[in-house]
């Protein structure tokens, strides 16, 4: 991300813009399918599934570039929290027994997740998806996933646990179509 990036989100943080919401209840249903208890959340945001998965024993780390929300997860039990700009991050191979990915566009991470994850590992993605209804129009949907795009993603050795679509809400108090899909690496 750029320098203008960073600075745009760390202000909606400072500014109260982007709300510390409640732990995504996707992340509750199907964290505890995961076999081992290393977690990786791309950006975690305020991290509130960072600290349910703490609690929860997971050693998670914590990626984000804001600096206000990663110092916020400093010094807390079972997380490892990292400012990093995600732009070309490479996720470690072979470390994670579950990966989070809440509202955040990563296109860039779906193709490292089989590698990221160790055998058996889980995958939770939510995040706003192309739709008529959707109050926000994103010109040429570079914000959004297309529908279907995330299974087709996980098509091959995956394994699909949980697809849905529902409307949200956005920070800004705007209606929107997300999408959250749990999916289980293959053994193989």
């Amino acid at each position: 991300m750029s320098k203008e990036a960073k600075e745009r989100w760390s202000k909606m943080y400072k500014d109260g813009i982007i709300p510390k919401v409640k732990v995504d209840e996707i992340v509750k249903k199907y964290a505890d399918l995961a076999q081992g208890k290393q977690a990786l959340d791309i950006a975690c945001g305020w991290g509130n599934n960072t600290r349910y998965l703490a609690k929860m024993d997971f050693k998670v780390e914590a990626l984000d570039i804001s600096s206000i929300v990663i110092n916020s997860l400093q010094n807390i039990e079972n997380i490892e929290a990292k400012e990093v700009d995600l732009d070309g991050y490479t996720l470690k191979e072979n470390s994670y027994d579950l990966i989070v990915m809440t509202y955040f566009l990563g296109r860039e991470f779906l193709p490292q997740l089989h590698k990221a994850l160790k055998p058996n590992g889980i995958v939770i993605i939510r995040h706003w998806v192309e739709d008529p209804e959707n109050d926000k129009k994103f010109e040429g949907a570079t914000n959004l996933f297309a529908h279907k795009e995330l299974i087709s993603t996980f098509e091959e050795s995956f394994k699909l646990l949980h697809n849905s679509t529902e409307k949200g809400i956005l920070y800004n108090k705007q209606k929107m179509i997300c999408e959250s899909i749990v999916v289980q690496k293959s053994n193989i």
